[in-house]
């Protein structure tokens, strides 16, 4: 299973790791945000996301299959906070066969998450 990862820069973590969104989203490598490794994730990756706070709404909208689900998953559990901004929803996910586990996702507009495709 390919593994794409993210990890904000305010994340605690040591020893600390810069990210960047040109990165190849390893584990020594990581992507900056959430939205570029949806993009580079096609169906049956595991996204790994780092603990930190994740500060923007953003949107998306890869499919994975019935047979190779795409899974974002705080890693740890609860440790990555998705906080929306504005009147848009924190994390608006379009594709199906969609996993969205463990994240505590806040902001002004609520939580549409679960109104698009299938999420766990």
């Amino acid at each position: 299973m390919r593994q794409w990862g993210a990890l904000r820069t305010d994340a605690r973590r040591l020893p600390r790791v810069r990210s960047d969104d040109a990165a190849e989203g390893t584990q020594d490598a990581p992507l900056r945000t959430i939205a570029r490794a949806a993009e580079l994730a096609g169906p049956g990756p595991l996204v790994r996301v780092a603990a930190g706070r994740y500060v923007g709404s953003f949107s998306t909208g890869t499919s994975g299959t019935a047979d190779a689900r795409i899974t974002y998953r705080s890693d740890p559990v609860g440790a990555a906070e998705v906080i929306g901004t504005g009147d848009q929803a924190a994390w608006r996910n379009r594709g199906d066969y969609v996993e969205i586990e463990g994240f505590r996702i806040t902001g002004d507009a609520g939580d549409e998450r679960s109104r698009c495709g299938q999420v766990s």
